[in-house]
Parts: structure tokens; C-alpha cells; sequence
């Protein structure tokens, strides 16, 4: 699942307040600092958390020049088997 465009009136986020347009440093905030950083086909430099216990995985697109949440993909590989 992913959220890639912010739609007026409507805030969607992670359980921890996340949204696109949230700053790379409301992420570590909220997330911690024990992330990878992937570079996508898809979606571009990305980091990603996973969850130890349930395996599944977010990835937060980040615009490192305006320091802002650009997508946001949720991920479980035990669900589905295709890379990002």
C-alpha cells in the first residue's frame, strides 16, 4: 500500500503521525534512527523500518533537500513476495 499525494481535508498517517509532508525529522522522532536506506526503481531513495516481531516493513520517501516525507509504502513480505 502506498500514499504518495497529500489531499486537502484529508490527513492521512501512520499511527505515529506521519504523513506526507512530515519533516525526515519528525520520522526520527517517531521511528528511532535504526533504519536502512534503500534506493528504489520505484519510488527513489527511500529508508526503511521493519518490524521484528510481525516482519512487516514501512519505507518512508524522503526529499533529503526539503528534509520532507514524499511517500509512504507499507509492506509484508510475508503477504506479498515482489520487490519494491
Amino acid at each position: 500500500m502506498e500514499l504518495r499525494d497529500k489531499i486537502d481535508e484529508q490527513d492521512f498517517m501512520t499511527k505515529k503521525g506521519i504523513g506526507v509532508g512530515s519533516s525526515f525529522a519528525d520520522v526520527k522522532r517517531e521511528y528511532g534512527t535504526n533504519y536502512r536506506k534503500k534506493n528504489t526503481e520505484i519510488y527513489g531513495e527511500m529508508i526503511e523500518f521493519q518490524d521484528s516481531k510481525t516482519n512487516q516493513k514501512i519505507r518512508f520517501g524522503i526529499d533529503y533537500e526539503n528534509n520532507r516525507v514524499t511517500v509512504i509504502v507499507i509492506y509484508d513480505y510475508d503477504t506479498y513476495k515482489f520487490p519494491y
